[in-house]
């Protein structure tokens, strides 16, 4: 089992990472008990270069590899798909994520008109001084549902920023072994084969997007290889969800879209 997380905080000893190191250790000792390695890698964004995106659209017309930034993002990018979990952590900078996992999320861009992570488990965490964190997970949480992954669940924390590890487990050391048990089951029972009903609307309405696209760009090409222009598709791949849970997803689809229609 192949855990990543991805850490934007510059503070390698701040409490953003001491919070990651806590959950790292509860997920390795829930492995042992389950007698299965849990293989965790954290990286720190400041590490890599992301240079800042210049809205050119190459990545989405012609593909990724194109950009004209040289950088690390498809580095990191390889990394998160050879996961199988994924955690998102990062401090609340001014009631929003900080900048640097904003630039991450901008450069993947073309990871939300071409979904690639609909496999994988995501965890989002944060930490604050005092401010609210939940502006800053739905930012993360946005961008995760736009790339397909299965998010098993999301937490922010209040950490003072002289706390010691050992202060910080004490605390909050049963919230962590909460999502501790939520990733690790995600990844065990592979969690993204039974798409909730939200999911499965939210795949049903970028669908009719993808129908319009332009076929002679990447993205109507990638669309066509995946099968998903089929309106008889109901998710990415074949799925455990029940026929209830897709109708209600159609249906939803369809109220979502009069909401956007409406509104436009």
């Amino acid at each position: 089992m192949k855990i990543l997380a991805i850490i934007s905080s510059h503070r390698k000893k701040g409490t953003t990472s001491k919070m990651v190191s806590i959950l790292k250790d509860e997920l390795e000792s829930i492995g042992r008990n389950g007698q299965e390695k849990v293989r965790f890698e954290s990286i720190f964004l400041s590490d890599y270069q992301i240079l800042r995106c210049k809205g050119c659209r190459l990545c989405f017309d012609h593909g990724e590899e194109n950009c004209p930034l040289k950088d690390d993002v498809l580095k990191i990018r390889n990394k998160i798909k050879d996961a199988d979990g994924i955690i998102f952590a990062g401090p609340v900078y001014v009631g929003d994520v900080d900048s640097t996992m904003k630039g991450l999320i901008d450069r993947l861009a073309f990871i939300c008109h071409r979904p690639e992570l609909y496999d994988k488990i995501g965890l989002i965490i944060c930490t604050t001084g005092g401010t609210t964190t939940g502006h800053t997970i739905n930012t993360i949480k946005g961008a995760l549902y736009s790339w397909g992954i299965c998010i098993a669940g999301s937490k922010g924390f209040a950490t003072p920023v002289h706390a010691s590890r050992e202060e910080l487990s004490i605390k909050y050391i049963k919230n962590i072994k909460r999502l501790a048990d939520k990733v690790y089951i995600g990844i065990k029972k592979k969690k993204y084969l039974n798409p909730s009903i939200f999911r499965i609307a939210l795949f049903k309405l970028r669908q009719k997007y993808w129908r319009k696209t332009d076929p002679n760009t990447c993205d109507y090409n990638y669309y066509e290889k995946q099968g998903w222009i089929d309106m008889h598709k109901t998710y990415y791949f074949e799925h455990q969800a029940n026929m209830l849970k897709i109708v209600f997803g159609s249906i939803i689809c369809k109220l979502l879209d009069w909401i956007i229609v409406k509104d436009n």
